[in-house]
Protein backbone atom coordinates (compact mmCIF):
# COMPACT_ATOMS: atom_id res chain seq x y z
CA UNK A 1 0.00 0.00 0.00
CA UNK A 2 1.21 3.58 -1.13
CA UNK A 3 0.38 6.21 0.73
CA UNK A 4 0.01 10.06 -1.53
CA UNK A 5 0.60 12.52 0.96
CA UNK A 6 0.10 15.15 -1.54
CA UNK A 7 -3.30 13.69 -2.24
CA UNK A 8 -4.24 13.52 1.60
CA UNK A 9 -3.86 17.04 2.03
CA UNK A 10 -5.58 18.29 -0.79
CA UNK A 11 -8.26 16.26 0.16
CA UNK A 12 -8.45 17.37 3.71
CA UNK A 13 -8.23 21.11 2.01
CA UNK A 14 -12.04 20.40 0.47
CA UNK A 15 -13.17 18.45 2.64
CA UNK A 16 -14.84 21.54 4.13
CA UNK A 17 -17.44 21.79 1.19
CA UNK A 18 -19.49 19.09 2.53
CA UNK A 19 -20.87 22.27 3.80
CA UNK A 20 -21.76 23.46 0.02
CA UNK A 21 -21.94 20.56 -2.39
CA UNK A 22 -21.65 16.81 -2.64
CA UNK A 23 -18.06 16.89 -3.60
CA UNK A 24 -16.89 17.59 0.38
CA UNK A 25 -18.85 14.64 0.71
CA UNK A 26 -16.98 12.77 -1.66
CA UNK A 27 -13.69 13.85 -0.49
CA UNK A 28 -14.61 12.66 3.39
CA UNK A 29 -15.67 9.33 1.88
CA UNK A 30 -12.21 9.13 0.41
CA UNK A 31 -10.76 10.02 3.94
CA UNK A 32 -12.81 7.62 5.66
CA UNK A 33 -12.01 4.51 3.46
CA UNK A 34 -8.47 5.48 3.60
CA UNK A 35 -8.60 5.24 7.44
CA UNK A 36 -10.67 1.91 7.32
CA UNK A 37 -8.11 0.40 5.01
CA UNK A 38 -5.31 1.73 7.68
CA UNK A 39 -7.03 0.08 10.38
CA UNK A 40 -7.88 -2.57 8.59
CA UNK A 41 -4.06 -3.23 7.85
CA UNK A 42 -2.78 -2.17 11.60
CA UNK A 43 -5.64 -4.60 12.57
CA UNK A 44 -3.99 -7.32 10.88
CA UNK A 45 -0.55 -6.59 12.03
CA UNK A 46 -1.23 -6.95 15.74
CA UNK A 47 -3.17 -10.66 14.98
CA UNK A 48 0.50 -11.51 13.17
CA UNK A 49 2.41 -10.04 16.11
CA UNK A 50 0.47 -11.79 18.90
CA UNK A 51 0.76 -15.39 17.29
CA UNK A 52 3.95 -14.46 17.00
CA UNK A 53 4.51 -13.37 20.67
CA UNK A 54 2.33 -16.44 22.47
CA UNK A 55 5.23 -18.66 20.94
CA UNK A 56 7.82 -17.12 22.91
CA UNK A 57 7.67 -17.32 26.65
CA UNK A 58 7.28 -14.70 28.57
CA UNK A 59 7.52 -12.03 26.06
CA UNK A 60 6.21 -8.42 26.73
CA UNK A 61 8.05 -6.38 24.68
CA UNK A 62 10.18 -5.82 21.62
CA UNK A 63 11.66 -2.46 20.55
CA UNK A 64 12.78 -1.25 17.28
CA UNK A 65 14.81 2.17 15.87
CA UNK A 66 11.16 4.30 15.80
CA UNK A 67 8.45 1.16 17.56
CA UNK A 68 7.86 0.37 20.51
CA UNK A 69 5.00 -3.71 20.71
CA UNK A 70 4.30 -4.09 24.20
CA UNK A 71 2.30 -7.79 24.47
CA UNK A 72 -0.02 -6.86 28.18
CA UNK A 73 -3.28 -7.09 30.04
CA UNK A 74 -5.48 -5.40 30.62
CA UNK A 75 -7.84 -4.95 33.73
CA UNK A 76 -8.17 -6.15 37.17
CA UNK A 77 -5.47 -8.99 37.35
CA UNK A 78 -7.96 -10.84 40.38
CA UNK A 79 -11.88 -10.35 40.96
CA UNK A 80 -14.16 -11.06 43.96
CA UNK A 81 -16.37 -14.20 43.76
CA UNK A 82 -19.00 -12.66 45.88
CA UNK A 83 -20.38 -15.75 46.99
CA UNK A 84 -17.07 -16.51 49.41
CA UNK A 85 -15.91 -14.92 52.23
CA UNK A 86 -13.05 -13.19 52.43
CA UNK A 87 -10.77 -11.40 54.84
CA UNK A 88 -12.36 -7.72 54.95
CA UNK A 89 -8.60 -5.86 54.72
CA UNK A 90 -8.88 -7.49 50.94
CA UNK A 91 -11.84 -6.26 49.57
CA UNK A 92 -12.12 -2.29 48.83
CA UNK A 93 -16.07 -0.70 49.08
CA UNK A 94 -16.84 1.78 46.82
CA UNK A 95 -19.65 4.17 46.26
CA UNK A 96 -20.57 5.41 43.13
CA UNK A 97 -23.06 8.35 42.37
CA UNK A 98 -24.21 9.67 39.26
CA UNK A 99 -27.42 11.98 38.53
CA UNK A 100 -30.40 9.67 37.48
CA UNK A 101 -31.40 11.73 34.68
CA UNK A 102 -35.14 10.46 34.08
CA UNK A 103 -35.90 11.66 37.73
CA UNK A 104 -34.29 14.66 36.77
CA UNK A 105 -35.56 15.68 33.66
CA UNK A 106 -39.10 15.32 35.29
CA UNK A 107 -38.00 17.66 37.62
CA UNK A 108 -36.91 20.20 34.80
CA UNK A 109 -40.18 19.72 33.04
CA UNK A 110 -41.89 20.39 36.62
CA UNK A 111 -40.24 23.08 38.08
CA UNK A 112 -38.11 25.40 35.03
CA UNK A 113 -34.68 24.84 36.37
CA UNK A 114 -32.04 22.50 37.98
CA UNK A 115 -32.36 21.94 41.74
CA UNK A 116 -29.91 23.37 44.36
CA UNK A 117 -26.74 20.76 44.80
CA UNK A 118 -27.39 19.70 40.68
CA UNK A 119 -24.53 21.39 38.15
CA UNK A 120 -24.73 21.64 34.45
CA UNK A 121 -21.42 20.06 33.08
CA UNK A 122 -19.29 22.09 30.57
CA UNK A 123 -18.90 19.28 28.18
CA UNK A 124 -16.71 19.49 25.06
CA UNK A 125 -18.18 18.70 21.25
CA UNK A 126 -16.29 17.18 19.06
CA UNK A 127 -16.81 16.61 15.36
CA UNK A 128 -17.75 12.86 14.42
CA UNK A 129 -17.27 10.86 10.96
CA UNK A 130 -19.19 8.36 10.12
CA UNK A 131 -20.42 6.34 7.12
CA UNK A 132 -24.51 6.78 6.85
CA UNK A 133 -26.40 3.32 7.13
Amino acid sequence: MKINIEKIDKLVKKSDQIFFDSDGEKELIKLLDMQSQIENAISQVKEKLEEKAKQIPNFKSIQGDKVKVYYRSFGSKYYWDKATDVPDNLINVQKRFYVNMKELNNYIKENGTLPVGILESQRNKIITLSYKK
